[in-house]
């Protein structure tokens, strides 16, 4: 009897001695885990202190300042979760593209107001201008159709040269896609290209009638922007191959990104 309670004992014995070996097992896998972990956040807070750059313009004067890397990712992050709130909250209950259009117009009329002379004049983000509430023609205009883009409508904006002979006059238009039509503002001077109905005017018809153009714009003038001429060069109308506030959203930055790799054209901002 005593010896069968010893081969049992020893039974249980090398049971033991097995749960031994695999819970050896279990630590050490336990500890490439926990290795593996380490070198993962070592690459990541290496790859974070990557020294990279950020550029301002002061007095149209540019500038590079050196950043770290996550650092830049955070700000880009941070000014796109901003605009995506600043956004819905404009257009909260718009029912489609032109309200949101209008409900951004009025909202950047109303918050981004001139920069005043003798005031230095700071060019780096979008958000920068709204946190500033001022600033140049196509600032305000950066600040339109940004907002516009990230509330679902396309957008952007472009200068034409018309007279650099003479004085240097830029016409600075926005142009808002609704209805599958480009339309056509200008923020700065607070003018919206409508049809005598009072409907949001076409490129195409505009071309048509620049009776139009000279009724909402008034007459020639000292300081009335060349309305008719700058339309008149939108023929034939080219779009950017990719609109520069989408280059402010996380998967089109990446994507824009990608496309610049690969050497294709790099779009100036605010041309066509």
């Amino acid at each position: 009897m005593s010896q069968g309670l010893k081969a049992q004992g020893t039974r249980f014995k090398v049971q033991g001695t097995r749960f031994k070996v695999q819970g050896t097992g279990y630590k050490v896998q336990g500890t490439r885990w926990i290795l593996g972990a380490v070198l993962l956040f070592g690459a990541i807070f290496w790859v974070a202190g990557i020294p990279a750059t950020t550029k301002q313009g002061v007095n149209y004067q540019l500038s590079t300042h050196n950043i770290p890397l996550y650092l830049k990712a955070f700000e880009f992050l941070n000014r796109h979760a901003h605009y995506t709130q600043l956004a819905r909250q404009i257009t909260h209950g718009c029912k489609d593209d032109e309200a949101r259009a209008m409900a951004i117009w009025s909202w950047t009329r109303q918050h981004i107001q001139p920069t005043p002379n003798g005031w230095p004049i700071i060019d780096d983000h979008v958000y920068h201008i709204i946190i500033r509430g001022h600033g140049k023609p196509d600032q305000m205009a950066d600040v339109f159709t940004t907002l516009t883009t990230y509330a679902g409508t396309d957008a952007f904006w472009q200068a034409l040269d018309v007279r650099p002979e003479t004085t240097g006059t830029d016409v600075l238009f926005s142009f808002v896609r609704i209805d599958g039509e480009w339309r056509v503002f200008d923020v700065s001077e607070n003018l919206i290209f409508r049809d005598p109905q009072g409907r949001l005017a076409s490129i195409p018809q505009l071309l048509e009638h620049p009776e139009w153009i000279r009724h909402l714009a008034g007459p020639d003038r000292e300081g009335r922007p060349p309305y008719e001429q700058a339309m008149a060069r939108l023929a034939p109308f080219h779009t950017p191959r990719f609109l520069r506030a989408k280059a402010q959203m996380p998967l089109s930055r990446m994507a824009y990104e990608i496309w610049k790799r690969f050497g294709f054209e790099h779009e100036k901002r605010g041309q066509t």
